[in-house]
């Protein structure tokens, strides 16, 4: 009955501040100062385990990119490498991006010239 419903209730509303608050925490809009040492060590051990994550992420992106598997630009991982930089020879930027980039992003060898690519 009505009890029953008011005690599911009370509950839900407690779930929803602990949520609120795991959530302040991983966004770093908590107080870090009311915590205790072994809530901050799981916070630490959670942020940590995503950081990881993001880092693999943009560790494989970089990698399928470079390996060819990918035929993204490596600048803004949007547009379709287009051209050939030169006197390395590598094919991983966007026409748009060429032109800003002075310096391969993959060996860091100065740009003396850019030629454009058509693939299928």
């Amino acid at each position: 009955g009505y009890a029953a419903l008011k005690k599911r209730l009370n509950g839900v509303r407690v779930d929803l501040h602990q949520v609120a608050q795991a959530n302040e925490n991983l966004t770093g809009n908590g107080s870090y100062r009311n915590m205790s040492v072994a809530e901050l060590e799981v916070l630490e051990t959670t942020l940590e385990g995503g950081l990881a994550k993001i880092r693999e992420a943009m560790r494989q992106q970089y990698r399928d990119v470079v390996e060819g598997e990918r035929d993204t630009c490596v600048v803004c991982l949007h547009e379709k490498v287009s051209i050939v930089l030169l006197p390395c020879r590598h094919r991983v930027l966007c026409a748009t991006c060429a032109v800003r980039v002075h310096q391969c992003p993959v060996d860091r060898m100065d740009i003396t010239d850019r030629f454009s690519t058509f693939g299928m």
